[in-house]
């Protein structure tokens, strides 16, 4: 599927799927135990993971739940931390299925390849209201725990729009040539309850080697 992606505004749609239950499987001589199975929306966001290049896993401590359309942007996916202290919303572009929609009459249309840059400061004025805040770009380190070419996070305050339950965002944006851009946003309220969870769900995308 084409997805069309603009700049600014940015339209970004996301795909939910139905959930499925646990299942108890019964073992020999009376013994059983629960099996948890995937639900659908968590087995359709690895296949997506898996097209664009990425690897996934669910975090200890964390529930999996279908991703939303949100204000600036859509995800496909959300983890929710069972002490209640973080939210994790996952969002995969995958370059082979974007489009750019660019009118000017002077310049060619970009190539979607080249636009990481300017979608992440599209989507923090989207999505923040201090669109101004400073980020951060990764350094070899932390582009070498993700397997990624390019990477940038900034703390935000979250639009009332994207998120009206927590106070604080720390967005996430990575980038692989040829592959796929992906964003991670962080929505908690107290940076010190909080980043233990932060850095157990930090590391629950990055791309394949």
């Amino acid at each position: 599927m084409m997805r069309m992606l603009l700049l600014p505004p940015l339209s970004l749609i996301a795909a939910c799927q139905p959930q499925m239950e646990a299942v108890v499987v019964e073992q020999p001589m009376s013994e059983t135990r629960e099996v948890v199975v995937p639900t659908a929306a968590r087995q359709a966001f690895e296949e997506l993971a898996a097209d664009c290049g990425m690897e996934f896993h669910l975090p200890d401590g964390f529930l999996f739940e279908a991703g939303s359309e949100a204000h600036g942007l859509d995800h496909e996916a959300t983890l929710i931390d069972e002490a209640g202290l973080i939210e994790v919303r996952l969002s995969l572009r995958n370059l082979e299925d974007a489009e750019v929609a660019y009118e000017d009459p002077h310049s060619s249309t970009p190539s979607p390849e080249h636009i990481y840059p300017l979608m992440f400061l599209a989507i923090v004025q989207a999505i923040s209201q201090n669109p101004e805040a400073p980020s951060l770009t990764f350094g070899e380190a932390a582009l070498g725990e993700y397997e990624a070419d390019w990477g940038q996070a900034s703390v935000l305050k979250p639009d009332s729009r994207y998120s009206e339950l927590h106070s604080s965002l720390l967005l996430i944006a990575l980038h692989r040539r040829s592959a796929s851009d992906a964003y991670m946003a962080f929505l908690y309220d107290d940076y010190e309850l909080a980043k233990e969870r932060i850095a157990a769900a930090k590391s629950c995308l990055k791309y394949l080697p």
